[in-house]
């Protein structure tokens, strides 16, 4: 026959019984939660889990960012079908897809932390009404302009200054002072 539990004689009684019930509950789960891990961990990976599931961010934005991050478009979300003639929006879709491509191989936290990190400061610049289709509606496209900037004034990088033929290796772009 087994002792019964003492029985409580006032509220901090009752307080320590709950406190020890949730203390052996949260000891359960975190042994649980450490079988999991130990279960699902990285050697848990085949080379196909590993392997991107999608071949490119074009591939990731048209069948998965396009048809599941879905908002009412006008007011304070934009979209443009011609998203690909967005530098800034290029840049950023790859990094949500190449991190999504990381994050998805994770069993227990992958995705939630891919939310937290990486969506969810992206989704609201890249949709966002001040954003890289700022001017676009789903239907009209309106290509992006660069800003604009002014010929350097003798200013050079300071690495051009040791190699003259060093800053436009490093940014083809820029052809130095005029």
């Amino acid at each position: 026959m087994t002792a019964a539990a003492p029985t409580p004689n006032g509220p901090d009684d009752v307080l320590q019984a709950r406190l020890a019930r949730v203390e052996h509950d949260l000891g359960e789960l975190q042994d649980v939660l450490a079988d999991l891990i130990d279960r699902a961990g990285p050697s848990a990976l085949t080379d196909e889990d590993r392997a991107a599931y999608f071949a490119n961010a074009r591939e990731w934005v048209e069948q998965h960012f396009a048809v599941t991050f879905v908002r009412p478009l006008g007011g304070e979300w934009r979209w443009c079908a011609r998203w690909d003639q967005h530098p800034e929006a290029c840049s950023r879709l790859e990094a949500l897809w190449r991190t999504w491509e990381h994050h998805r191989t994770d069993p227990v936290t992958g995705i939630a932390t891919w939310y937290r990190e990486h969506l969810d400061h992206h989704l609201p610049i890249l949709l966002g009404n001040r954003g890289p289709f700022a001017s676009c509606t789903p239907t009209r496209h309106e290509p992006p302009r660069p800003l604009p900037v002014a010929p350097a004034t003798g200013l050079q990088p300071a690495s051009s200054a040791r190699n003259p033929s060093t800053a436009a290796d490093a940014n083809p772009t820029y052809r130095g002072p005029t």
